[in-house]
């Protein structure tokens, strides 16, 4: 898989469907881990079924109390006193995308000590599974969000990926992998929003002139635009990074400073589009409307800014 291809798709997803972005983010985010840590059959078997949408993935890492602390889980995955060959798995995943419609989840859960980072196992759970219940999250946008709850779900050794805690350093991995395109999906929108208000400000008059010729509001876009391309930036060359470095490379700086620095920018620039929009920019189903509500949460999904914040100053140490 190419990271530079991934924040292209993604950018070029998120402005015109939410929707379709996030089902390439989620099935992306449940493929890598197979990818990269299950045996040939669970990749012969999930991969392709993945890629074609046969097989619909959740990435289940997220528990409400936890936050963005994985080694605080709180769901197990205890082997069975009469059978070491199955895990029971025990907890709940909260704010997990789309988790509704899948059919396959990779589920991180705890096989030792509470706050061993190296007690975090990830399994992949079929939905038909029995002990799964999944309950639907109402949010802000369109995202598909709900709650898993999995009370004694049994599942074989075979479906544990890689070896008894590996599970923390698969987690970070594609989550550093992830975060630049995340990025890529702000840019995406906010192109959008200023595509959109660019058209909006040449129709609009206002003292016999349009919005656009007023010196102020052409300033104003030219330093959205100038945000926008530097984000852009900061997104592609953390992709390039990705791509043209060693598998084991930690670029836990620039990939965080990519989602930071576009997902902040993006919310700026939707917001300052809603504002020259006027009150039509607060109308249920306009473009700018449906924007202000998407951008929102990719200031905080796969780690909040501020998490993004401690992850580059730790790698500045």
């Amino acid at each position: 898989m190419s990271p530079l291809g991934l924040v292209v798709a993604r950018e070029a997803l998120a402005g015109v469907a939410a929707d379709a972005d996030a089902a390439l983010a989620v099935q992306t985010l449940t493929a890598l881990p197979i990818a990269w840590a299950g045996s040939a059959a669970q990749r012969a078997r999930l991969l392709p079924a993945l890629a074609d949408g046969r097989a619909l993935g959740a990435f289940a890492l997220t528990e409400r109390a936890s936050g963005s602390d994985v080694a605080a889980l709180a769901t197990t995955a205890t082997r069975e006193a009469s059978d070491d060959q199955h895990y029971r798995i025990d907890g709940e995943k909260a704010l997990i995308s789309g988790a509704l419609t899948a059919t396959t989840f990779v589920v991180f859960a705890r096989t030792g000590a509470v706050g061993d980072k190296r007690a975090i196992t990830a399994f992949v759970v079929p939905r038909e599974s029995p002990g799964i219940s999944v309950a639907a999250t109402p949010n802000l946008g369109e995202h598909e969000l709900a709650t898993v709850r999995l009370d004694g779900v049994r599942v074989p050794t075979e479906a544990r990926l890689g070896a008894e805690g590996d599970g923390v350093a698969l987690a970070l991995r594609t989550l550093e992998l992830m975060r630049p395109t995340v990025g890529a999906a702000a840019c995406g929108m906010a192109a959008r929003a200023l595509e959109e208000t660019r058209a909006r400000v040449r129709e609009r008059r206002r003292g016999g002139v349009t919005l656009g010729e007023h010196e102020s509001v052409r300033m104003r876009l030219a330093e959205l635009a100038t945000e926008l391309e530097a984000a852009r930036v900061l997104v592609y060359r953390a992709a390039w990074l990705r791509e043209t470095s060693a598998a084991d490379a930690r670029l836990d700086g620039p990939a965080s400073m990519a989602k930071l620095f576009a997902t902040e920018a993006a919310g700026r620039i939707v917001d300052a589009a809603v504002q020259l929009h006027g009150g039509d920019g607060v109308v249920r189903g306009g473009v700018v409307e449906r924007l202000y509500r998407e951008v929102r949460a990719l200031r905080i999904y796969e780690g909040p800014s501020e998490i993004q914040k401690l992850i580059i100053a730790r790698a500045l140490d």
